[in-house]
């Protein structure tokens, strides 16, 4: 049976992805041992951004879908505000936890919790390093804080953020996580399969992204060449290149990898057999597309490292998946997860996005590290990511916060 309202938050996603979903039964989870229950708020079931398995969640899954089927671009400002409006009505939750505070759905979200004087959650990761900043917008974004009596972030820099724009709110950590354990017990166990089916796997630098331009994609794969290209004075690096994703940027990135002699191989490292290269001895990028969440644990199990070469991100989950299954990291220092999570030289290496030989540099000193390093980086990401982020955090922060405006 669901809490009575009074003691009820409604926890608002444009769309319930994997980690959404591992968000919200971490909030049922804490939540319950203050008197309180939590229902997801999706806007609709389907975005032209994620390729997530659309879904139809159900009553049972405790997650309300305001409009059912329909993507959400395809959604107008009013009927955004007045489905919204309705759906917080049935469900009336005594707070909401909402997403961000510029997309109409957030400020319909924001707009009933005002109406009927509901306390009103700010879920950010907004840094002030991701964008320009003009000062007449920053002021448009004071006043759309203003209302909201907490906030839930990921990083001290989404914290500094609110707080420069006038939140005067209490603040708790726990945002940006996933589920941890799933990704470790999934990952071992895929190194025990393949191992028991004497699969033999060439090491590979692991990315996973959107292919657009802001990922850094085109420069990631030129410093990958650069390090594995032989110049006759050192020998190739007996290393592949995975990049796991899709987007625009895909067929530019297949003929930079061409234009670089980097053969190019579009399915999974493990299926390179079928493309009729498995016994190459070049070093390759493969391409194996956008992989749904319960895939992506074998492509950790089997990957050398992870790489996140992104020019600006406000946090990039997919960092904490890669900790969780044990990789050392690289990482470009405008991620917001590399303020909490990457310690350099500890658990991976730092470099500027923007500059190829920092790239390569971050590449070379991965490479160059023993057995023993390896182990080393390998268990320090791990108790890293249970220290600073754990699955438990996002439930705990929305607790923290809802007993501290009691």
């Amino acid at each position: 049976m669901a809490p009575p309202a009074q003691h009820r938050l409604a926890i608002h996603f444009q769309r319930f992805g994997p980690y959404h979903k591992a968000r919200l039964a971490s909030a049922r989870q804490q939540l319950a041992a203050i008197g309180w229950g939590a229902i997801g708020l999706e806007t609709a079931s389907m975005d032209a951004v994620y390729q997530w398995q659309a879904e139809s969640h159900g009553d049972q899954a405790g997650i309300h879908t305001v409009f059912p089927g329909k993507a959400l671009e395809s959604l107008s400002r009013q009927q955004i505000y007045q489905d919204i409006d309705k759906a917080l009505s049935q469900l009336n939750p005594a707070a909401v936890a909402i997403a961000g505070w510029a997309s109409s759905d957030a400020l319909a979200c924001l707009a009933w919790c005002r109406k009927h004087s509901k306390t009103a959650l700010l879920m950010s990761e907004t840094r002030a390093v991701d964008g320009r900043r003009v000062w007449f917008k920053e002021i448009i974004k004071s006043w759309r804080i203003k209302p909201f009596q907490g906030a839930l972030v990921g990083a001290a820099s989404h914290a500094d953020y609110l707080h420069s724009l006038g939140f005067r709110g209490p603040v708790a950590f726990g945002y940006d996580v996933v589920d941890n354990a799933n990704f470790r017990q999934e990952s071992t166990q895929w190194r025990v399969n393949d191992q028991r089916r004497s699969l033999t796997i060439r090491p590979y630098i692991l990315a996973s992204n959107r292919f657009v331009e802001r990922k850094n994609l085109i420069r990631l794969v030129q410093a990958f060449a650069n390090v594995v290209r032989s110049d006759g004075s050192r020998q190739v690096a007996a290393v592949d290149l995975c990049l796991v994703g899709d987007g625009p940027e895909r067929a530019v990135l297949k003929s930079t990898c061409q234009a670089l002699g980097l053969p190019v191989v579009e399915a999974a490292p493990w299926d390179a057999e079928d493309q009729g290269t498995a016994a190459s001895t070049s070093p390759r990028v493969f391409l194996p597309g956008f992989r749904q969440i319960e895939e992506l644990p074998r492509f950790y199990a089997h990957a050398c490292c992870f790489v996140h070469p992104a020019i600006s991100e406000p946090w990039g989950l997919v960092i904490n998946e890669a900790m969780a299954c044990g990789l050392p990291v690289l990482c470009s220092n405008n991620c917001g997860a590399a303020e909490e999570l990457v310690c350099d030289r500890v658990n991976g290496f730092i470099f500027d996005p923007l500059d190829a030989t920092s790239i390569v540099d971050a590449f070379q000193n991965v490479l160059a590290l023993d057995s023993l390093s390896i182990a080393n980086f390998s268990q320090a990401s791990r108790s890293i990511l249970e220290n600073h982020c754990p699955l438990a955090s996002f439930g705990q922060g929305l607790s923290s916060l809802l007993l501290q405006l009691a």
